[in-house]
């Protein structure tokens, strides 16, 4: 039912949690794209990062990777022995570093579609959480259910229908789904 397949893994597990029956599935069968997003960058040594998006690149050609980060504890700046604004610091970097990683997924979906679908509007959403400063008490969180009858009929997918960008997203639990789905919406 996607356009494009985001398969989220924890970079510390990364060939546990990658599954190359549904890359091929995905890139083989259907002939979709699939990002890659390697999460939680900030727990690992920068050079493990660049080891697994090189594997990942050498054995995977059709995969497009990215680095993701909720927490870039790893970007702080500054006398850090203080302890209380180094917590501080952290907490209005959070969701800049998050909008930072949905311009990243926005670039590869970017390139992906080409012109075939108009992105702008997710651009101008990004661009404005970019420029924001976020405390966490400022973080509003919505919650909105919606209850519908499930349809069981078959479906046969339209690629961008009306002109809409469907992204779907695989991972084991605890591997930061969530935190980029509210990277990607820019609130939790």
């Amino acid at each position: 039912m996607s356009d494009i397949i985001l398969i989220i893994v924890d970079i510390r597990y990364s060939a546990l949690m990658f599954p190359p029956s549904l890359y091929r599935h995905v890139t083989e069968t259907l002939h979709k794209a699939i990002i890659l997003v390697l999460n939680k960058v900030d727990l690992a040594p920068p050079p493990l990062v660049v080891a697994w998006r090189h594997y990942f690149k050498e054995n995977y050609p059709e995969l497009h990777i990215l680095t993701f980060t909720s927490y870039p504890s790893y970007n702080l700046r500054g006398n850090q022995s203080n302890k209380a604004g180094l917590q501080v610091r952290r907490r209005r970097g959070k969701m800049r570093m998050a909008a930072e990683g949905a311009q990243k997924l926005y670039e590869a979906c970017k390139t992906i579609v080409q012109n075939e679908v108009d992105l702008t509007s997710w651009y101008r959403k990004i661009s404005e959480e970019m420029e924001l400063e976020y405390e966490n008490d400022d973080l509003e969180v919505e919650e909105v259910m919606e209850l519908k009858q499930v349809d069981t009929s078959f479906y046969e997918h339209e690629k961008y229908k009306e002109g809409m960008l469907t992204i779907g997203c695989v991972g084991q639990p605890n591997v930061g789904k969530s935190s980029l789905m509210n990277a990607i919406m820019g609130k939790k």
